[in-house]
């Protein structure tokens, strides 16, 4: 457990931009790395193509005004380290997209471990094109989709106002945030979370302390 990095009371960026994001020469580095057939995580983490992602970031970071697209909060404690580039649509799922703007979004570390490994397209296409189809993906998909038609965000607590809302919260744990907001304390453990909110939630409350104490008390022992 780590302690909050503060809550958001407002939709601040509802969607962004389908600008392209790499310069004519990044695209010639990008093309020489991709001729070395190496793994789409190999690309990513090429030493020649780390200049590139810093300037990619610094764009986004204007961009989005130090803002985090999935949980809409302004961190601007964070270190650049800690703001991370977000592939919308994971290596894991379609690694063809790798270095694809409209796949792109700045995204905090925790939101972004939080959605990692999740399914986050309908139906991969059969071609190298990049879907722009809005109803091809499960969540809000931050350069398609407008994030106040899906999601509102009331005192620090977000609701799913259709599917893609309903979704995108569950993918990106975002009651968490909530959670962390009510105790003062932060988890990426899901099952540590959701256990917490429904005895949050209940009519005993004092249930919450005596099972923080115990789950404490089992990680001590770690």
């Amino acid at each position: 457990m780590k302690f909050s990095s503060g809550i958001s009371t407002m939709i601040r960026i509802d969607f962004v931009d389908k600008e392209e994001l790499f310069a004519d020469e990044d695209k010639t580095t990008i093309a020489k790395v991709v001729k070395l057939g190496l793994s789409a995580r190999e690309m990513w983490s090429h030493e020649d193509i780390q200049p590139i992602l810093a300037k990619i970031k610094g764009k986004l970071l204007i961009k989005q005004r130090s803002c985090c697209f999935y949980c809409q909060r302004a961190l601007l404690e964070l270190t650049r380290e800690d703001w991370q580039i977000d592939h919308i649509v994971s290596i894991n799922e379609d690694d063809r997209h790798v270095f694809t703007s409209a796949n792109l979004v700045l995204s905090c570390k925790w939101c972004n471990r939080n959605k990692s490994g999740e399914r986050i397209i309908n139906r991969i296409p059969s071609s190298n094109k990049y879907s722009l189809s809005s109803s091809n993906y499960k969540i809000v998909h931050p350069r398609l989709d407008r994030y106040s038609d899906h999601i509102e965000i009331i005192g620090g607590f977000y609701v799913g106002r259709k599917g893609k809302g309903k979704k995108t919260k569950e993918v990106c744990n975002l009651d968490r945030i909530a959670l962390d907001f009510l105790t003062g304390l932060e988890t990426d453990d899901k099952e540590f979370f959701h256990a917490s909110m429904s005895l949050l939630m209940s009519n005993n409350p004092k249930s919450l302390i005596v099972f923080l104490r115990n789950y404490d008390k089992e990680n001590a022992n770690i």
